[in-house]
């Protein structure tokens, strides 16, 4: 079996040792695959591979090179997951698994709402994962403003305050930039927060710190990487 993570910036991957153990009983290999543009990603496509993970910042541009799309990966508009069927390539979101084994656990009758820092295709998937639970999500973007979306500038005590579950889909953070962290008013963060980082490296960020300072409970990227890494195994075995 060969397999491959698509996507620009890979320094940071631990794919390849999650599925180290795996492809070793059948004898397989998975490669980081950088692309400085959406054309190198349809080369990759039209080689012998037989799956794919996909990261930032393809996870809604490959949708056009796909010959199918999972129902479920076509409402978020984003695919991470990567099949070679009978058909030609097929899209599959995996985030969603992954996102919803680490907030399950967690989640609680007062989160009615959540700030989601970002607006890519984790984000995306984050925002279906919520809705599904009748949580209304709500997008910061460093620019964009409408009904759904707030800037960073616009998030003062208030509006902490009314946002009890807080997460992450931003790749600020992620190593090797592990100093950085969301411009977000650490101040107002209590107790009762809830806070998810997508970012597993480093497990622990720096905006999970500052967080956990503030007595904040967080959870980290690790419990969504495997999950989802878990979902997109089972689906290349399938097809394989």
């Amino acid at each position: 079996m060969k397999l491959g993570l698509i996507g620009k910036e890979l320094g940071h991957s631990q794919s390849p040792q999650l599925f180290e153990e795996r492809l070793a009983s059948v004898q397989g290999s998975y490669s980081l695959c950088s692309c400085k543009a959406i054309e190198e990603v349809a080369s990759y496509l039209s080689q012998d591979y037989d799956g794919f993970n996909v990261t930032m910042p393809y996870k809604s541009q490959v949708i056009s090179l796909l010959d199918e799309i999972d129902a479920e990966a076509e409402a978020v508009g984003a695919v991470n997951t990567l099949v070679r069927c009978q058909k030609g390539w097929k899209g599959y979101n995996t985030d969603i698994k992954g996102i919803e084994e680490t907030l399950s656990p967690h989640i609680t009758t007062w989160h009615t709402k959540a700030l989601i820092l970002g607006s890519g295709g984790a984000a995306r998937a984050a925002a279906h994962v919520l809705q599904s639970w009748e949580i209304w999500p709500t997008f910061v973007s460093r620019s964009l403003s409408n009904e759904d979306t707030l800037r960073y500038s616009d998030l003062d005590h208030h509006v902490i305050q009314e946002y009890l579950l807080i997460i992450n889909a931003s790749p600020v953070g992620q190593w090797p930039d592990i100093e950085h962290q969301p411009m977000i008013p650490y101040d107002s963060i209590g107790e009762e927060h809830l806070v998810f980082d997508m970012v597993y490296n480093p497990v622990m960020t720096s905006f999970l710190k500052a967080v956990s300072e503030q007595g904040g409970k967080t959870l980290d990227g690790m419990t969504m990487l495997r999950g989802q890494a878990e979902a997109s195994w089972k689906l290349w075995q399938q097809n394989h």
